[in-house]
């Protein structure tokens, strides 16, 4: 795609969308969504199939025949839609013969428009865009692209397509988790809708992109390092082959747009790229969502929403008719009433005020002693602070001794060697939880290029490596039975490791 695209938008080409005249702009839209459903399973549709299908759609009311043909002749004017004879129709008599033989399709530039708009009004109800194992399926992608480069050349095209989606699935990620988290700090969280939203963006990046990306990380920049010794004008080069372009501009446009996919995907996960930097903003993230639920918390705790008090007085103020009843509305509602002072002489040495105080007649006041003022709530029962140095310390040694008692577990299921599933038969539970998630763990990070997977815990080092393909290994255990693909592990002590590299 040329970099100056934006130039060919013809003003036309969206006059549909903006039709002013009464139900026009409803009915071009049915007639286009209708036809658009229909390519999908028959090249051509009469006025009889556009009709029905509309009214699956939801028109409503189905759209007399009349109308339905002006639409398409309008729709034709604009060259969305190209009429046909289909020699398939069905006839019902002679004299109707032609009118029965009548067909309608989108034309190229009616199916590019229609998709462009149904696409975009999708985007606008889309959550979040980020499909689960995002970064495994990019690996993927690569290792094919890879092995097609020396074999399949003709197919690197669709390999390149797959790389254009997967941009702007990280494009639309990155997108939507920025924007939720400009929406928990700049907007009003004590919205119900708007902390939902941005809560659920934020933890499905982080849960993605933050807690399941580390051990992907790795064999996607050795494969994006391939990639690069290749170069991407070569990568472009070859598999604009089976791009399916015809004339030479039309090839170098796509050459250009292929070697600005492979840098785009590239620079996401370059060292300091932006996934690094979607990772890094993780601690900015968790601290937006706490400080939304204490906004939230608070406003809740005080039975007002302070926004919505500023509007209720500022729809109060609006609306008096005078500024003195406005300025008295905002009296009332602040307590900033004008301060009243007598009007007294300015000089000095006048002290006429307090003279005529003093002369005036004395008044009775009786006077009695309360323990409190009437007005004041009872004295609450002072709470004793938690000592957070001391939570916080039995937290952290809670967690040692946990991590202590899984170091002791996973060093007693040490293997003599390389050894199948059936070497763990019979472990009691706490060892077969601790060997479930050490397969688990290797099983996420297992590299095809290194043919083997990896796991750690402080003591020892699970490698797993795949057995017989397609055969299932059942053990049974003191919790019941382990079923698992054939697979070879071997648990060694990290010391041993670290003692061999020095030797």
């Amino acid at each position: 795609m040329r970099t100056d695209w934006w130039r060919a938008i013809e003003p036309d080409m969206w006059r549909f969308v903006g039709e002013p005249l009464g139900n026009a702009r409803e009915d071009y839209a049915a007639v286009l969504s209708a036809l658009l459903r229909l390519s999908g399973t028959a090249p051509l549709s009469t006025m009889r199939d556009i009709a029905e299908q509309m009214t699956r759609d939801g028109y409503g009311e189905p759209m007399p025949a009349d109308l339905l043909r002006s639409r398409l002749d309008e729709l034709v004017q604009m060259r969305l839609v190209l009429p046909f004879l289909s020699p398939t129709a069905s006839r019902e008599d002679l004299r109707d013969g032609h009118r029965r033989q009548e067909a309608w399709a989108l034309s190229k530039k009616g199916r590019i428009i229609v998709r462009s708009v149904r696409d975009a009004i999708n985007d606008l109800d889309r959550v979040l865009a980020l499909p689960p194992r995002l970064i495994d399926s990019i690996q993927d992608t690569l290792r094919q692209l890879l092995l097609h480069l020396d074999k399949e050349p003709m197919r690197v095209a669709l390999d390149i397509a797959a790389v254009r989606s997967q941009v702007g699935q990280l494009l639309n990620a990155a997108g939507d988790y920025y924007e939720a988290m400009r929406m928990l700090n700049q907007h009003d969280v004590t919205d119900d809708e708007v902390f939902g939203e941005s809560r659920t963006r934020i933890m499905v990046v982080l849960r993605q992109f933050v807690q399941h990306t580390q051990t992907a990380l790795a064999p996607l920049r050795r494969s994006l390092e391939a990639i690069r010794v290749e170069g991407y004008a070569v990568i472009a080069e070859t598999g604009a082959s089976g791009a399916g372009a015809v004339e030479m501009g039309d090839t170098a446009a796509w050459i250009d747009d292929a070697v600005t996919h492979l840098e785009s995907l590239d620079a996401w996960f370059t060292p300091g790229g932006n996934i690094d930097k979607i990772i890094d903003s993780a601690m900015y993230a968790i601290d937006a969502l706490l400080s939304a639920i204490t906004r939230r918390y608070h406003a809740s705790n005080r039975t007002s929403d302070l926004a919505a008090d500023f509007r209720q007085l500022a729809l109060m103020i609006h609306a008096q008719g005078a500024d003195a009843d406005a300025y008295a509305v905002f009296a009332a509602a602040t307590g900033m009433w004008a301060a009243q002072h007598p009007k007294v002489s300015h000089e000095d040495d006048d002290i006429l005020p307090a003279v005529t105080v003093a002369a005036g007649p004395s008044v009775n006041v009786s006077v009695s002693l309360r323990s409190r003022a009437p007005s004041t709530s009872t004295p609450r029962t002072a709470h004793r602070m938690e000592n957070l140095a001391l939570s916080r310390e039995a937290e952290e040694q809670a967690a040692l001794a946990e991590m202590a008692r899984l170091a002791e577990l996973s060093e007693g299921l040490l293997t003599p060697g390389q050894v199948g599933l059936t070497h763990f038969a019979g472990i009691d539970s706490a060892h077969l939880q601790v060997l479930i998630d050490l397969l688990e763990e290797a099983m996420d990070s297992y590299d095809a290029d290194l043919g083997y997977g990896e796991a750690l815990t402080l003591r020892c080092r699970m490698r797993l490596k795949p057995g017989r393909i397609g055969r299932v290994t059942t053990v049974q255990t003191a919790e019941g039975s382990l079923t698992a693909p054939d697979v070879w592990i071997e648990i060694s002590p990290v010391v041993a490791d670290s003692t061999r590299l020095h030797r």
